[in-house]
């Protein structure tokens, strides 16, 4: 769209296309920029990146066109649909102003540059940060920032003598707000120069940073275990270093030709079985359908995965991308999966200890796949996996997606029905905060012993048949019988506090894994009147608080806030991080008195 033969001035709105278009901000926005009647505004949802079906972030330039056009379909399709633009469509009507909208896959500053020199753009309103470059070319519009609180901010106006000194766009964080860690790393110049070479072969080539990791992170992931000995079976942990790349002959063999009695496990997405490997156990899980992926952009993928060591985080060692197949090889874990544990078959059911301890163990996995920009997507206690020690260990990490899909993002939602978080199951979209709401079903039934399927549930899902008990504090309904007389109240009523909070309907509102770690830690050592306050979710620019359904405005009435004013000035401070904000609560309520009547 050329700038010729504009009679009135041009508002240029970009915005990532990740993120839910929210039409108040936008408006207090275009408010600042003083429109008139004859303007034109032009709103430009920006995709950069997507999820790839391991869970990491793809660069636009280095994913298939294929899907790429896909998405920007779907993303098309969303607005059309969208409530929220037909609001700002309304209000530039309103104004006497022609409003469009484009959808492009292109780099935010590029956009933003375009639409300042090629648009002729008069005002330029954004969602992200400025900084000042000498050296680049001028932009000569006004820039008005939207900050993720939804505040609006008018960084220099048309006639500010600002808008003619040099400066460019910078992302500072290319992450988008809703995405998973705030945290960037820099990549080093052999494993660019290794990445890029592959998918340059397959696909192009172009910059590969969210393929990789820098040296500090890596050799935090590579760091050695401190518990790498099962005490019981003397199951031992593998050393960094052992990830391969193996043939569908060698697993084929090692699995004995994947005979039933290797047999551990089959998920949705393919069986597990046992098998022995250069004298190391290992678990071979064999997808059950091919992928439309390059096989180089797979193995890629899955090695930068393997690389993933935490002591709470099953390791990936090796995988198999030959034809049609897709296996992936992880270390073995002696005990079984927490469903085994939790079952009411269970000969010794997990204590009341030992179900504080997993919780603190899955927790501690999903902050650090979190951390390194994976998102689980299936956490549920089949994923969930222990040693004799109970030590707590995150599987399928990553790797929990449907292989057949020909979209990066698909409209089939990829999980387990009874941990789907409400905005995952209903649209689609990926964030941190899916896992901390299937966290949330985990606690649960860690809390009660039931699972998601259990027949006592009468068709209800978990979530559903504990809400009337939540409601009416009756923690002591929700505990699994089998540890009624072998459990702390205050610990269970901390529990169930984080529980409630993972599994608010807003994702703003619930807690992410670091609060989640450092609630739970506190609680294990028996300092339950301590708990955190989250900051780190950024705010959501919607209407939710205006529109919250009925029955979520009841849960905050029934529970109140997990976080409480100070009650006690000489209650000693605890250290976090600077995304939190310490709060010290006051002692629940007392329990109820049991009597016999």
């Amino acid at each position: 769209m050329a700038a010729e033969g504009l009679e009135g001035g041009r508002i240029v709105v970009i915005v990532g296309a990740s993120k839910d278009v929210s039409s108040k901000p936008i408006m207090k926005a275009l408010e600042k920029a003083c429109p008139k009647a004859g303007y034109e505004v032009i709103l430009i949802a920006v995709l950069e990146q997507l999820i790839s079906p391991m869970g990491i972030k793809i660069r636009v330039p280095d994913a298939n066109q294929k899907i790429v056009d896909s998405e920007l379909a779907k993303i098309r399709d969303d607005c059309n649909k969208s409530s929220e633009i037909l609001k700002l469509s309304q209000y530039c009507g309103t104004k006497k102003m022609d409003f469009q909208i484009d959808v492009v896959a292109y780099p935010f500053i590029e956009v933003a540059s375009d639409a300042a020199t090629s648009l002729g753009a008069t005002w330029l309103i954004i969602d992200r940060f400025l900084t000042r470059d000498k050296k680049k070319s001028r932009l000569p519009c006004g820039i008005i920032r939207i900050r993720s609180d939804s505040t609006v901010q008018k960084l220099w106006g048309t006639d500010d003598s600002k808008s003619h000194s040099a400066m460019k766009i910078i992302l500072e964080n290319p992450v988008p707000d809703e995405e998973i860690s705030p945290k960037r790393h820099r990549t080093s110049p052999s494993e660019q120069q290794h990445l890029t070479s592959m998918n340059d072969k397959e696909q192009g080539g172009g910059d590969q940073q969210e393929f990789t990791t820098s040296d500090h992170e890596e050799s935090q992931m590579e760091t050695e275990f401190t518990n790498p000995l099962c005490s019981v079976c003397k199951n031992k942990r593998p050393k960094a270093g052992l990830f391969r790349d193996l043939s569908y002959t060698e697993l084929w063999k090692a699995t004995q030709g994947f005979s039933h009695k290797n047999f551990l496990s089959e998920g949705g997405f393919g069986a597990v079985y046992k098998a022995e490997l250069s004298g190391i156990t290992i678990a071979v899980k064999k997808l059950k359908n091919t992928s439309v992926q390059g096989e180089k952009e797979f193995k890629s993928e899955v090695k930068l995965l393997s690389r993933a060591r935490h002591e709470n985080v099953v390791v990936l060692l090796g995988s198999c991308s030959e034809g049609k197949h897709r296996l992936l090889v992880y270390e073995y874990v002696c005990n079984g999966s927490l469903d085994q544990h939790l079952s009411q078959h269970s000969r010794s059911p997990l204590t009341w200890e030992e179900r504080i301890k997993v919780a603190i163990g899955v927790s501690k996995g999903l902050q650090y796949l979190h951390e390194n920009n994976i998102v689980h997507r299936d956490v549920r206690p089949n994923n969930i996996l222990l040693t004799h020690d109970r030590q707590t260990l995150l599987g399928d990490f990553g790797l929990a997606r449907n292989q057949h899909q020909d979209s990066i993002q698909s409209t089939e939602v990829i999980g387990t029905y009874g941990y789907l978080a409400p905005e995952y199951a209903e649209y689609g979209k990926v964030s941190a905060k899916i896992d901390a709401y299937s966290f949330g079903v985990v606690l649960l039934e860690l809390i009660t012993g039931m699972r998601t399927t259990d027949k006592r549930l009468k068709g209800r899902s978990l979530v559903g048949w504990a809400r009337p008990l939540l409601k009416q504090r009756k923690y002591h309904d929700l505990i699994d019988e089998r540890i009624s007389n072998c459990h702390d109240f205050y610990q269970l009523f901390w529990m169930v506090r984080i529980a409630e909070k993972c599994l608010t309907r807003d994702p703003q509102k619930r807690l992410n894994m670091v609060a989640v770690v450092n609630a739970l830690s506190h609680i294990m050592e028996g300092n339950t009147c301590i708990i955190l306050k989250d900051y780190s979710w950024p705010v959501r620019s919607s209407d939710s608080d205006e529109s919250e359904s009925e029955g979520e405005l009841e849960e905050e009435e029934a529970f109140g806030e997990l976080e409480s004013e100070s009650t006690d000035s000489s209650s000693s401070s605890i250290s976090c991080s600077n995304t939190m904000s310490q709060i010290i609560g006051s002692l629940p309520p007392s329990p109820p008195i049991l009597t016999n009547s």
